[in-house]
C-alpha cells in the first residue's frame, strides 16, 4: 500500500515536470543568456567590428539616461523611453562606460523577448504538453530571430484574445477586460512607436474578430460590448497620463514628433530585398496561408481550442500580413526573418495544437521548416538590431569560458578605450575626438554631431545636443525643426563633422576600414547632406574649422559670427516646370541642358512625386538625379522624397569630402578649383525591388543653381536652417 503511494507521488511528480519542461527551458536560456561582464565587472569586451551606425544611437541613448535625456520627452527617436531604461540600466548599474554598454545593452531586452515568446505560446497552447510548448518556442529563438517590437505585439494579441474568450464566456469582468488593453497598449507606445501602433491597430483587429465570431450570441456581444465604455475611459487616462509623464497632461508634443518619425521612416530609409530573402518570405507566406486555411476548413466550427476558433483565424491572419510591413520597409534578411517571426508563431501553434499524434507532426514539420527557411544560429545572442535574438546551444559553453578565462588585457592588434577593446587606430580616434571635444567645452556644456556618429557624446561625457537622436534623421522640414530647435536651445559650445567619403576612394579594403573606423557612409546610398540639409546649413552658419582630427573627421568651435556673414544666392536654371507621366518600371526624364558655372556650390530641385493611396502597403521607387559635366563625365545622385508633397530636395554635385571646406573662415577654401561645371540633368526613377511601387506621375517645378558666401551683406534668400 505504501509503495504503491510512493510510485502514485512519484508518477505525479514526473507528469509535473513534463508538464513544466518548457519552463525549465525559460530558466535555462535566461541564465545562459547573462553576460560575463556583469558577473565578473573588469572583464573588457572585445569590439572588433565597431563601426555600425546601430551602435553610435545605443551608446548614447545610453548616456542620455545616465544624464536626465529620454527619449520620447527631450528627444524624438522610433524608439521609447522604456526601451531606454531597459537598454541603460545593466551598464548604469555597474558604472557606465562604453564597454558596459557594448557587454550589457542587449541583457534586458533579450530576457524581455524571450519571456514575452515563453508568453505568447504558453497563452496559445495551454492544452498542449510542456514539451511542445517549449520545443516550439526554442525553435522561434534559435531560427527565426525575434525582435521586441514583433514579440510585443504577438503578445497583445495572445492577451487580447484571450482576454475577449474570457469575457464572452464569462470567466472574467467585462470592466477588467476594458480597463487593461490600452495600459498595454501604452506600455507598447513607451517601448516604441511603431509598436505602440502594432499595438493598437491589433486590439481593434481581435475586438472586430471576436464580434464576428459571436455574431450570432447575443448575450456574448452584450458582455464584449460592455468592456468597450470602459476601454475608452481607459484610453482617455492612459493618453494623459502619459502626456503628463513625457511633457504635460494636454500637451501631445510626444505624438506629433513620434508619428512623423514613423511616417518619415516609411519613405525615407527603404532597402532592396535580396533574392534568398525574398524566397523565404514568398514560401513562409504561402506555407502560413495554407495552414490557416486548412485550420479553417476542418477545425473552426469543431475545435474548442483557441487556434481552432474563427476568431484567432481571422486576427491572427491580419496580424501576419501586418507584421509584414516591417520586411516591406527595410528588407535586409534580418528584417524579413523577424516580420516572418508571426507567420511562423501563429501557423506552429495551429500544427501543434492537434491530438498527439497530430501534434508530433505538426512539430516536425516545424522543425523543418525552420531548417530550410530560418536563420542559423551565430554562437551567441547576435543582433543586426538591438532587440534582437538568436540563440545557439554553444551559448553555455562561450559563459563559462569567458568566466574562466577572463578577457582583461587586449590582444594583439587591439587597443583599450573606456573598457573596451577596440581595433588601435579605431581607440586612438576616439581618444583624439574625445581630448578635443574637452577642450573646447566644458563638462556642463552639450556638444553637436553631424550626421549621426553620436557615440562620442559617451567617450567624452558630454550630451549630445538635437531635437533628435541623430542629425540625419532629420529628413522633410518637420523633423528638421524639431532638431534644430533641439540645438538652439542647447547652444553646443563645440561639434563634430563627418563628411561622405569620395565613393572611388573606398574600394576593397579601404572601405571595410573606412567602415569600422565609423566614419560616414551614405545611408542606402543616400548623401547626408540630402537627407538633412537644413541641419547641415544651420550648423555651417554657427561653426568654424577648429581641427582636422583624422581623414573624414572635422572638429567644430561655435561662431555664432557666421550667422550674420554667410549668405546665399539663388538663380533658377532654364528647366521649365512639367510633369512627366511614368508608365515604365524603369524611366528616364531629361531636364534639358544648363548652364551652370562651377562657382554654383547646391543644386536645389522642386519636386513633387505622386503615389496611388495604396503606397501605404509598398515600397517607394528610387529617385536619382543625374549630373553631366562639362568634361564627359556623369553621375548619380541619390534622392530622398515624400510621397505626394511638393519638396525641395538639395544635392552637393561636387567631391563629397569638399563639403568639409565649407566651415572654413577662408571661403577661397570651400571651392575646388577644378570643378567641371553642369551642362545637362537627367532624373531617373526606377524599382528598388518586386515590392516597389511605380508613382503615377513626377512634377518638376524648379531647379536652382545655389551659391553661398561668406559676406556682410545681407542675404539674399533664406539659409535652410538659419
Amino acid at each position: 500500500m505504501q509503495r504503491a503511494a510512493l510510485q502514485a507521488t512519484s508518477s505525479r511528480r514526473r507528469s509535473r515536470f513534463r508538464r513544466r519542461w518548457d519552463l525549465l527551458g525559460l530558466l535555462v536560456l535566461l541564465l545562459a543568456a547573462l553576460p560575463p561582464e556583469l558577473l565578473r565587472p573588469k572583464i573588457l569586451t572585445l569590439i572588433p567590428n565597431p563601426g555600425y551606425m546601430d551602435d553610435d544611437w545605443r551608446l548614447d541613448s545610453a548616456f542620455k539616461a545616465s544624464q536626465g535625456i529620454w527619449l520620447g520627452r527631450d528627444v524624438a527617436f522610433t524608439r521609447g523611453p522604456l526601451f531606454q531604461w531597459l537598454s541603460s540600466l545593466p551598464a548604469r548599474h555597474m558604472g557606465l562606460s562604453t564597454g558596459s554598454v557594448y557587454a550589457t545593452w542587449h541583457t534586458l531586452l533579450t530576457y524581455l523577448v524571450i519571456v514575452q515568446l515563453w508568453l505568447a505560446v504558453w497563452l496559445l497552447l495551454p492544452e498542449q504538453p510542456g514539451w511542445a510548448r517549449g520545443l516550439l518556442w526554442l525553435l522561434l529563438c534559435v531560427f527565426w530571430s525575434p525582435s521586441l517590437r514583433v514579440t510585443s505585439v504577438i503578445l497583445l494579441f495572445a492577451l487580447f484574445l484571450r482576454g475577449g474568450y474570457a469575457v464572452a464566456e464569462m470567466r472574467t469582468k467585462a470592466w477588467l477586460a476594458g480597463a487593461f488593453p490600452p495600459v498595454l497598449c501604452g506600455a507598447a507606445f513607451l517601448l516604441s512607436t511603431d509598436t505602440g501602433i502594432y499595438g493598437v491597430v491589433t486590439l481593434l483587429v481581435v475586438t472586430v474578430a471576436l464580434g464576428f465570431e459571436f455574431r450570432t450570441d447575443r448575450s456574448a456581444l452584450v458582455r464584449l460590448g460592455r468592456a468597450l465604455p470602459v476601454m475608452a475611459a481607459s484610453s482617455v487616462v492612459v493618453l494623459l497620463a502619459m502626456n503628463s509623464l513625457l511633457a504635460s497632461a494636454f500637451s501631445f508634443r510626444y505624438w506629433g514628433n513620434a508619428f512623423a518619425v514613423v511616417d518619415t521612416y516609411r519613405w525615407a530609409t527603404p532597402s532592396p530585398m535580396t533574392e534568398p530573402a525574398t524566397v523565404r518570405l514568398v514560401i513562409t507566406l504561402l506555407g502560413g496561408a495554407a495552414v490557416f486555411l486548412l485550420c479553417s476548413v476542418l477545425k473552426a466550427r469543431s475545435g474548442k481550442q483557441v487556434t481552432s476558433r474563427a476568431g484567432f483565424l481571422l486576427a491572427g491572419g491580419a496580424l501576419c500580413l501586418m507584421l509584414m510591413q516591417n520586411a516591406i520597409v527595410r528588407s535586409d534578411e534580418s528584417h524579413v526573418r523577424a516580420a516572418l517571426l508571426g507567420v511562423v508563431l501563429l501557423s506552429g501553434v495551429i500544427l501543434v495544437a492537434g491530438e498527439q499524434l497530430a501534434s508530433v507532426a505538426g512539430m516536425l514539420l516545424v522543425v523543418a521548416f525552420s531548417l530550410a527557411f530560418g536563420g542559423l544560429p551565430k554562437g551567441r545572442f547576435a543582433s543586426m538590431e538591438l532587440e534582437e535574438v538568436a540563440f545557439s546551444p554553444s551559448l553555455v559553453h562561450n559563459l563559462v569560458a569567458q568566466l574562466r578565462q577572463p578577457l582583461t588585457a587586449c590582444p594583439a592588434g587591439f587597443a583599450e578605450f573606456d573598457g573596451a577593446c577596440f581595433p588601435s587606430d579605431f581607440a586612438a580616434l576616439q581618444k583624439s575626438v574625445a581630448a578635443f571635444l574637452q577642450q573646447h567645452s566644458d563638462a556642463r556644456d552639450s556638444i553637436a554631431i553631424f550626421p549621426y556618429q553620436t557615440r562620442y557624446g559617451l567617450a567624452a561625457r558630454r550630451p549630445v545636443a538635437g531635437g533628435l537622436l541623430q542629425a540625419y534623421t532629420a529628413s522633410g522640414p518637420y523633423l528638421a525643426q524639431v532638431e534644430i530647435a533641439g540645438l538652439q536651445r542647447a547652444a553646443p559650445a563645440a561639434a563634430l563633422y563627418f563628411p561622405d567619403p569620395d565613393p572611388n576612394q573606398l574600394l576593397g579594403g579601404n572601405f571595410k576600414r573606412w567602415r569600422d573606423t565609423d566614419r560616414s557612409l551614405p545611408i542606402d546610398g543616400i548623401a547626408n547632406f540630402t537627407r538633412a540639409p537644413e541641419v547641415w546649413f544651420w550648423m555651417q552658419s554657427h561653426y568654424r574649422s577648429g581641427q582636422l582630427i583624422s581623414p573624414g573627421v572635422l572638429g567644430l568651435v561655435r561662431d555664432d559670427a557666421r550667422a550674420g556673414s554667410i549668405s546665399i544666392q539663388t538663380r533658377s536654371l532654364d528647366v521649365p516646370s512639367r510633369t512627366f507621366a511614368v508608365t515604365a518600371q524603369d524611366s528616364e526624364f531629361d531636364l534639358g541642358m544648363v548652364e551652370t558655372a562651377s562657382r554654383a556650390d547646391f543644386l536645389r530641385l522642386t519636386l513633387t512625386v505622386h503615389y496611388p493611396l495604396w503606397w501605404h502597403l509598398c515600397k517607394l521607387q528610387q529617385m536619382k538625379l543625374e549630373v553631366a559635366r562639362a568634361d564627359g563625365s556623369r553621375e548619380a545622385l541619390y534622392l530622398v522624397l515624400p510621397p505626394n508633397t511638393s519638396t525641395q530636395v538639395w544635392v552637393y554635385p561636387w567631391n563629397p569630402p569638399d563639403l568639409a571646406n565649407y566651415f572654413d573662415s577662408n571661403e577661397a577654401m570651400w571651392r575646388n578649383p577644378a570643378r567641371s561645371g553642369i551642362v545637362g540633368l537627367r532624373l531617373l526613377s526606377g524599382p528598388l525591388d518586386w515590392a516597389s511601387l511605380r508613382p503615377d506621375w513626377i512634377r518638376v517645378e524648379a531647379v536652382d543653381a545655389i551659391t553661398v558666401s561668406m559676406a556682410q551683406t545681407p542675404a539674399t534668400d533664406a539659409v535652410p536652417g538659419r
